[in-house]
């Protein structure tokens, strides 16, 4: 027995019925006796349920088949699993103690209250793609689902807030991401492909590509390792010059031999270059009992390298003989390699000779540089 069953309303309002004319004892009879319990006076809808509810879609809510039991020991009796069909606007699901064994539903939150009567959940649609909101009042199992970007304000969830053994994503955007660590053990991270196959794993060894390729591209967005393996044009730059014709020098001093200037691109750093220079010259003799020499160096930025591999003599000698007839040597090929440093900027290669004598005849000539790395 409840508040109902003595006559009151959710107010604990009576109504009596009296007579114009009433003696004092029945007067005194019309006015109940005895007092009301705290069962009695309890809020006569406050309630648990094992009535769960899930999201069907964007909006739609649903829920199982369950139960509400009241705190004055009562109980629903069974209600029939259901759904709020789709939905327009906020949708208020509720118990209607005059409608026993479904829950109803309305938009109308005045409709939802009064005092047979208990709201079980609310229901608002969710964003394109997403599950419909659901607000439940009072259950096991309840799902608060859908929640987006916009209603986490930024930095509320943090590592703290978050402790899982498995955790699925489908996209993450994160900024700094460590794998493993003190009290993680030793991190894994496997890419898979669609078949659950591990493509790529990284771990505490390195990095293991099974079947698969990786590219490394420059600050240009050019590769230079990809699947056929490293990339020599991209990575090791190089250029020559090669010329054929001949070019005779009379100079007793230093001077640019045609047709040998190379110029390197744009170095944004100190590079190591390989450089190599090859020359073949003779010496051209119109003089009796002459000695003549000529000299051929390298020039890298207006600086000759003299002293240095890629300084190279020839020495001649005419003799009034008649064993010695021919006016020009034999011919000599030298070859200079070596690696220089060479800082940021352009730089320019060239060759140069001079003669002590009459003539320095060069007829072939290449150089050749391979960029090598910082």
């Amino acid at each position: 027995m409840n508040y109902l069953d003595l006559g009151y309303d959710g107010f604990l309002q009576k109504s009596l019925l009296l007579s114009a004319r009433m003696s004092p004892a029945e007067a005194r009879n019309s006015i109940p006796s005895g007092s009301l319990s705290a069962e009695l006076l309890s809020a006569p809808l406050n309630a648990a349920t094992d009535i769960i509810f899930s999201s069907s879609d964007g909006d739609t809510a649903a829920w199982t088949a369950g139960t509400i039991y009241f705190a004055d020991g009562t109980s629903s009796g069974q209600i029939a699993a259901g759904d709020t069909s789709d939905i327009a606007a906020t949708t208020y699901v509720y118990y209607d103690r005059d409608s026993p064994g479904a829950l109803k539903t309305t938009t109308d939150p005045s409709t939802a209250s009064g005092a047979q009567k208990l709201i079980l959940a609310m229901v608002s649609e969710g964003v394109t793609g997403k599950d419909c909101k659901i607000i439940p009042t009072i259950g096991i199992g309840l799902v608060v689902s859908g929640i987006v970007a916009s209603q986490i304000a930024a930095g509320t969830i943090t590592a703290a807030e978050i402790t899982v053994a498995n955790l699925q994503a489908l996209s993450a955007n994160m900024g700094t991401v460590n794998v493993g660590g003190s009290g993680n053990g030793n991190g894994i991270l496997n890419v898979k492909d669609t078949a659950g196959n591990n493509k790529v794993v990284l771990n505490s060894d390195g990095i293991a590509i099974n079947s698969g390729k990786i590219t490394i591209k420059n600050e240009d967005e050019v590769a230079i390792i990809d699947a056929l393996g490293l990339r020599g044009s991209n990575v090791f730059s190089f250029d020559s010059v090669n010329n054929v014709s001949q070019r005779d020098i009379s100079s007793a001093s230093f001077v640019d031999v045609s047709n040998t200037t190379l110029v390197t691109a744009d170095f944004s750093e100190t590079k190591y270059v390989l450089v190599i220079m090859n020359v073949m010259a003779s010496l051209y003799l119109n003089s009796t009992d002459q000695i003549e020499s000529g000299e051929m160096v390298l020039n890298v930025d207006s600086s000759d390298k003299t002293g240095t591999i890629f300084d190279h003599s020839i020495v001649g000698v005419r003799m009034s003989t008649p064993l010695v007839f021919s006016l020009e040597s034999a011919n000599y090929s030298f070859s200079g390699t070596d690696i220089l440093s060479l800082g940021s900027g352009v730089h320019t290669f060239k060759i140069r000779a001079k003669i002590s004598g009459q003539n320095l005849r060069i007829k072939k000539t290449s150089i050749v540089f391979l960029v090598l790395g910082n």
